[in-house]
């Protein structure tokens, strides 16, 4: 016969374990889409325009006129990269890559006994790499923003460096004969990576983050000529004068976040 106080604990043994049964489990909280339009907005920095500050948000206006102007300019460059739809915190990224090979030395192998110089080349990524994801606020109302553009390009043209390697023939009979000088030229490219990051910036949704990127020159080249005969065919190669220069530009980047609809985990 058990006692009185064993009794006691095997019945609240019971109600515990049938409070728990009865308790619901936690539904999955649901999560928000979240949806991206990047923009880079290429426009000529004038010598004497001051520093423009490192992050400002335009309303849909202010970003009209913004695109508006730059459109206007023809030394202006704007691009829109594809628009994206994340679920939460999920990391999104978009790649415009253009992978180039470079032969950027010589190595020497050892076949069979023999030194053999062959060309080392080098594939280099040139172009834009953008990744971006955010936290969407509990009321929805804004986001809290995480941003990485990398831009790769190549700095005017690829020098070539000739580089002179002796070389000794060898005979089918395995003589060897005297050593003959080979030249192989060797490109020296030179590449210039431009970063733009933002980390935890809060930008209300269906505002658009306007990012100032550093300045980086560029060389243009310009055809002028006398005004009517510089615009018939052919002619027009007799009168014509091209000039290169020099200019400062820089590179804006809109970002612009807008929380969607909610959806299941």
């Amino acid at each position: 016969m058990r006692s009185p106080v064993a009794l006691a604990a095997l019945a609240a043994l019971a109600l515990a374990s049938a409070a728990g049964a009865a308790e619901p489990a936690p539904a999955p909280r649901a999560t928000r889409d979240l949806q991206f339009t990047v923009r880079a907005v290429t426009v000529v920095v004038p010598d004497s325009a001051k520093e423009p500050p490192a992050t400002r948000v335009f309303t849909d206006a202010e970003l009209t006129a913004f695109l508006t102007a730059a459109q206007n300019d023809p030394r202006a460059n704007a691009v829109q990269y594809p628009r994206i739809t994340v679920r939460g915190t999920q990391r999104a990224e978009v790649s415009v890559l253009d992978k180039q090979t470079f032969v950027t030395g010589i190595d020497a192998v050892n076949v069979k006994g023999q030194a053999v110089f062959v060309p080392r080349n080098t594939e280099i990524e040139l172009g834009v790499r953008c990744e971006l994801w955010g936290r969407v606020s509990a009321d929805a109302n804004s986001v809290q923003l995480n941003f990485a553009h990398t831009e790769a390009r190549l700095v005017g043209d690829v020098p070539l460096v000739p580089v002179t390697v002796p070389i000794q023939p060898v005979a089918e009979n395995g003589k060897k004969g005297k050593p003959i000088p080979l030249t192989q030229y060797v490109q020296l490219p030179t590449i210039e990576t431009l970063r733009v990051s933002r980390s935890e910036l809060v930008v209300r949704s269906g505002a658009h983050a306007v990012l100032a990127g550093p300045t980086f020159e560029r060389e243009t080249r310009t055809e002028f000529g006398p005004p009517v005969v510089s615009q018939i065919p052919y002619l027009n190669r007799l009168f014509k004068n091209v000039g290169y220069s020099r200019e400062t530009v820089r590179t804006f980047l809109v970002v612009s976040p807008l929380v969607g609809g909610e959806s299941a985990p």
